[in-house]
C-alpha cells in the first residue's frame, strides 16, 4: 500500500513540477514583455519630453506673437478710428462744398437780378443827379448864410458865458452872505428864547411871592405898595394861570423824583469799570496779536497749499490729457484737458449796480476747475455738454488719473457702466483691472460683462418676506455645470446669472478667470431655476 501511495505521490509531484515549469516559463515571458514595455515607455517618455519642450517653445513663440498681434490690433484700432474720423471729415467737407456750390449758384442768379436792378437804378440816378446838382448849389448858398449866422451866435454865446460866470460869482457871494445871516438869525433866536424863558420864570416867581404874601402874611402887594403896582405896566409881564402853573410844578416835581438820588457808589463803579476796561484793552491787544499770527499762518498755509496743489494738479493734468493718458485709453483717441477757470471780479458800475467781469487771471486756491474733452470725431466741449456715456468715461478717466497720482485703498463705483455700450464696457473693465494691483474696487453693476471680469460676486436677496440674506460667489468655486461646491455654498447660494444685481469685487492678486467659471455664467443650474421660480428679488445692495 505504501508503494502505491508513493507512486501516486510521485506522479502527483511530477504533474506539479510540469505545472511549475509552465508557470515559470509564463513568468519569464511576462518579464520579457514587461522589459520590452518598459523600454518602449522610456522611449515614449523621451519623445513626449522632447514634444513637451517643443510645445513649450511653440507656446512661448505663440504668446509673443499674440502680444505683438494685440499691439498691432491696438495700433490698427487707433488707425481705424483716425481713418473713420478722416472719412467723416472728408464727407463733411464734400457736403459743405456742395452746399457752397448751391449757395454760389443762388448768389449768381441773385447777382444777375441785382445787375438788372442796378441798371434801372442807374438810369433813375442819372435823372435825379441833375435835380440834386441844383439842390447842391442852393444848399451851398444856404450853408454860407448859416456859417455867418453861426459866427454871430458863437460871439453871443461867448458874451453870455462871461455874463453867466459873473452871475455865478454874484450868486455864490449872496449864498455866503445868506449863510452868515442865517447863522446870526439862529443865534439871535436862541438868545431871544433864553430871555423869554427867563422872563417867564421870573413872572412865575413873582406871582408865587404875591400869593404867598397874601396867604401867609395877608399882604396884598398891589394895594400896600402902589409903586410896585406902577411897575407892572400892561404888556410888560404876562399873567400866569395859577392852576396851569401848579399842574406844571407837579409835573416837574415828578420828573425830579424820577431822576432818583445821587449815586454814591459811582466812584467805586468807575474804578471797577476802569479795571474792566484795562482787561478789555489787554484782550483786544491779544486778539490783535492773534489776528496777526493767524494772518501769517494763513499766508504760510496758502503758499504751501499752492505749491502742493500745483504739483498734484500738474500730475493729474499729465495723467489725464497726455498722449498716454487715461482719456485716450478709454476713448481710443481724442484729446482732453483739465484747466483752471479764470477768476470773476465784481466791479461797481456808475449807476451803483455790481457787475461780474471775467478776467484772464487764475489762482490755484480760488479758481474753479474745468474739464474740456474732445472725443474722437467731435469738437472740444465742456464735460457738461457731453452725452451720458461720454460723461461717464471722462469721469472715470479723471478718477483714474487722480488714483495714479495718489492711489486709494478702496474705491466704490455705483452703476458707472450703466450708460456704456459693449465696447466702452470692455475698455472700462480693462482700465479697472490695471489698477487692482494698487487698489481694491467694489463695483455695483447689472452688466454681465463686468461680472465676468470680477474675482468675486456679492448680492443681497430676500428669500423670506422682510428677511434679507447675502449671496457670495467666487468664480473659482463654480463648477462646469454651474453648481457651487457644498463646502463653500451658503444656504441660498445660486449661480452667478441668478443674481439680478451684484456687487463685483476686484482686487488683491491678479488671477486668471477659469474657462469653466466663464461658461457657468451662461448656464442656469437647477438650483438657479428653483431660486428664480420662488420669486426672490434683490432688495438692497451693500455699498462697501
Amino acid at each position: 500500500g505504501r508503494v502505491d501511495r508513493a507512486k501516486a505521490d510521485a506522479a502527483r509531484l511530477g504533474r506539479e513540477r510540469q505545472t511549475l515549469d509552465q508557470e515559470q516559463t509564463q513568468i519569464s515571458d511576462r518579464l520579457a514583455k514587461i522589459d520590452r514595455g518598459r523600454l518602449e515607455l522610456a522611449s515614449k517618455a523621451e519623445s513626449l519630453l522632447r514634444l513637451f519642450e517643443e510645445e513649450s517653445a511653440t507656446l512661448a513663440t505663440l504668446t509673443t506673437s499674440i502680444r505683438e498681434v494685440e499691439k498691432r490690433a491696438e495700433v490698427a484700432s487707433e488707425q481705424m478710428t483716425a481713418a473713420k474720423i478722416e472719412v467723416g471729415r472728408l464727407s463733411e467737407q464734400i457736403a459743405s462744398a456742395r452746399r457752397d456750390l448751391h449757395r454760389l449758384e443762388v448768389s449768381r442768379d441773385e447777382m444777375d437780378r441785382a445787375a438788372q436792378e442796378l441798371a434801372s437804378h442807374m438810369q433813375l440816378a442819372e435823372s435825379r443827379f441833375a435835380e440834386h446838382s441844383s439842390g447842391i448849389e442852393q444848399s451851398e448858398a444856404e450853408s454860407a448864410e448859416a456859417a455867418a449866422l453861426a459866427e454871430e451866435l458863437v460871439t453871443q454865446v461867448a458874451s453870455l458865458e462871461s455874463q453867466l460866470e459873473e452871475a455865478n460869482t454874484f450868486v455864490a457871494t449872496l449864498g455866503e452872505q445868506l449863510g452868515f445871516a442865517r447863522q446870526s438869525a439862529s443865534v439871535v433866536e436862541r438868545d431871544w428864547h433864553s430871555l423869554e424863558t427867563a422872563r417867564r420864570e421870573t413872572e412865575v416867581k413873582r406871582e408865587n411871592i404875591e400869593e404867598r404874601m397874601l396867604q401867609d402874611l395877608s399882604i396884598d402887594l398891589r394895594q400896600e405898595y402902589p409903586e410896585y403896582r406902577d411897575m407892572m405896566q400892561p404888556g410888560d409881564v404876562a399873567r400866569i394861570d395859577p392852576p396851569q402853573a401848579a399842574l406844571r410844578v407837579d409835573v416837574l416835581k415828578d420828573e425830579i423824583k424820577k431822576l432818583g438820588h445821587v449815586n454814591l457808589d459811582a466812584i467805586e463803579e468807575e474804578t471797577t469799570l476802569e479795571k474792566s476796561n484795562d482787561e478789555l484793552v489787554a484782550a483786544v491787544t491779544d486778539l490783535d496779536n492773534a489776528r496777526v499770527q493767524l494772518i501769517q499762518l494763513i499766508d504760510t498755509l496758502n503758499v504751501a497749499s499752492k505749491e502742493r496743489f500745483g504739483e498734484v494738479f500738474a500730475k493729474i493734468q499729465d495723467n489725464f490729457g497726455s498722449d498716454s493718458g487715461m482719456f485716450r485709453k478709454l476713448f481710443g483717441g481724442g484729446k482732453a484737458e483739465v484747466r483752471l477757470m479764470p477768476l470773476i471780479k465784481e466791479v461797481e458800475q456808475p449807476d451803483g449796480s455790481i457787475a461780474k467781469i471775467e478776467t484772464d487771471e487764475t489762482d490755484l486756491l480760488e479758481s474753479g476747475i474745468e474739464v474740456i474733452a474732445k472725443p474722437p470725431g467731435k469738437e472740444p466741449r465742456s464735460i457738461s455738454q457731453l452725452s451720458g456715456g461720454e460723461k461717464t468715461l471722462t469721469a472715470v478717466a479723471l478718477l483714474m488719473s487722480i488714483f495714479r497720482s495718489k492711489p486709494s485703498c478702496f474705491c466704490v463705483l455705483d452703476e458707472v457702466d450703466a450708460a456704456l455700450d459693449e465696447a466702452n464696457v470692455g475698455r472700462f473693465n480693462s482700465v479697472i483691472r490695471e489698477y487692482t494691483d494698487r487698489s481694491h474696487f467694489i463695483v455695483i453693476t447689472h452688466n454681465k460683462r463686468t461680472m465676468q471680469t470680477a474675482d468675486k460676486l456679492f448680492g443681497v436677496t430676500m428669500q423670506e418676506r422682510g428677511v434679507s440674506m447675502r449671496v457670495a460667489v467666487k468664480f473659482d468655486q463654480v463648477g462646469k455645470d454651474g453648481a457651487i461646491a457644498a463646502s463653500v455654498a451658503s444656504p441660498i447660494a445660486a449661480p452667478v446669472e441668478s443674481v439680478p444685481e451684484a456687487v463685483t469685487a476686484k482686487g488683491g492678486r491678479r488671477r486668471r478667470v477659469k474657462e469653466e467659471a466663464v461658461a457657468a455664467i451662461e448656464v442656469k443650474s437647477e438650483a438657479a431655476q428653483d431660486f428664480v421660480e420662488q420669486g426672490n428679488a434683490v432688495e438692497s445692495t451693500p455699498q462697501g
